[in-house]
C-alpha cells in the first residue's frame, strides 16, 4: 500500500485516515496527542504548531482570541484581561502596565484615561492625584490648568454662576463699590458717592 505521510505541523489525523485536519483554533495540533486545548495566557489560530503567549497590550480571555487593549488599559504578558487605569493617573502604554503617570498639578484623570485632562477655565485642580476638577466658589476665577483660583480683587466682581466658563472679574460701575471677592456691586450709601469704575469705598460726601 501508500507509504503514511506525516501531517504538516499544526495539523493532526485519525489513525487510519487519509487527510490530515487543522486542530481547532484555541488548540494546537501534537502527533501524538492530537489537539491540545492551550493554557491561560495563550492563544492560536488555525493550522498552529504551537500556542502563542498573549503579547503585552493585549488579552487573552479565551485561548482562541488575543485583544489589543483599549486606550486607558493596559496589560502584562500573558494577560487574561487588560487592566483600567487608575484615577490619577494616565497610561499611554498600553504594552507597560508599571508606567502609570501621575497627573501634574492643574491636570485631572477619572480613571481610564490614556493622557490626563487640562483642568477647565474657571475650575481647579489642587495636587497631582486629582480624580476631578472642582468648580471655583463665588467671587473667584481661573485660567486653564490652574490649582486654585483667584479671588477678584477690591474694585472687582464675579456675577456668573460657580463654574461658568465666561465668567470674569469686572470692574464695579461707578456709584458702587466692590470689596475682595464681591459677587455683586454694592450701591454707595445715602450721603456717600464715587464716580468712578472700579472702587473698593465711597466716599462722603
Amino acid at each position: 500500500g501508500e507509504a503514511c505521510t506525516a501531517c504538516p505541523e499544526g495539523e493532526v489525523s485519525d489513525c487510519g485516515a487519509s487527510a490530515c485536519m487543522e486542530c481547532a483554533v484555541g488548540t494546537v495540533g501534537n502527533s501524538t496527542h492530537g489537539c491540545i486545548i492551550c493554557v491561560t495566557g495563550y492563544y492560536s489560530t488555525d493550522g498552529h504548531a504551537d500556542c502563542t503567549h498573549c503579547e503585552a497590550g493585549r488579552a487573552c480571555p479565551t485561548t482562541r482570541e488575543s485583544v489589543a487593549c483599549e486606550l486607558g488599559y493596559t496589560s502584562g504578558a500573558g494577560s487574561t484581561s487588560c487592566v483600567p487605569c487608575p484615577a490619577g493617573y494616565a497610561c499611554p502604554y498600553p504594552d507597560q502596565p508599571g508606567a502609570q503617570v501621575a497627573c501634574t498639578a492643574g491636570t485631572f484623570s477619572a480613571g481610564v484615561q490614556a493622557n490626563c485632562t487640562v483642568c477647565a477655565r474657571n475650575h481647579f485642580c489642587p495636587d497631582s492625584s486629582s480624580n476631578s476638577q472642582q468648580a471655583c466658589a463665588f467671587g473667584s476665577v481661573s485660567e486653564e490648568g490652574q490649582t486654585a483660583c483667584d479671588i477678584c480683587g477690591a474694585g472687582a466682581f464675579v456675577n456668573s454662576s460657580m463654574g461658568d466658563a465666561e465668567a470674569v472679574c469686572s470692574e464695579c460701575d461707578a456709584g458702587h463699590f466692590c470689596v475682595n471677592g464681591s459677587t455683586s456691586m454694592e450701591p454707595c450709601a445715602a450721603g456717600t458717592y464715587v464716580g468712578h469704575r472700579g472702587a473698593s469705598e465711597c466716599t462722603a460726601c
